[in-house]
């Protein structure tokens, strides 16, 4: 998808510019969130079963309250504040900025971003570890 997004753009004139580096840095910021996440609820999800629901319904909710209908930088007080706990609100920002405006993105919630999914990552694969022996009784 991400190629056919990056040849629309060119054949509608988008210029390539050297912001457009930072393709492979956003992929794997967003790549390790994703990581993160999902090692987590893979750990917690035989455990406790209602968590697929619950993680259902709060991942819709971030997904529409991230920016992609909407762009959050519009926003001011406390629900700014709110939303940009949201860590994929930043990535979608950094997307916007490389792909669109052809500018470097926030780096400093980048790495905010990186650290708290490298984070996610390392408790995810902890609890993996941890949990391993009980998931074959589980079953």
């Amino acid at each position: 998808t991400l190629v056919l997004l990056l040849l629309f753009l060119l054949v509608y004139g988008m210029p390539l510019g050297w912001s457009w580096l930072m393709v492979p840095v956003l992929l794997l910021v967003q790549l390790l969130l994703i990581c993160g996440v999902t090692f987590s609820e893979s750990a917690l999800t035989p455990l406790y079963p209602d968590l697929k629901l619950l993680m259902n319904n709060v991942l819709m909710l971030m997904f529409f309250l991230s920016g992609v209908f909407f762009d959050t930088s519009r926003l001011k007080g406390w629900l700014a504040v709110l939303l940009d706990l949201n860590p994929m609100v930043h990535i979608i920002h950094a997307w916007r900025d490389v792909l669109l405006f052809g500018r470097l993105p926030d780096l400093a919630a980048l790495g905010l971003v990186m650290l708290f999914s490298l984070a996610l990552c390392g408790l995810g694969l902890y609890l993996l570890r941890r949990y391993d022996r009980l998931y074959p009784r589980l079953a």
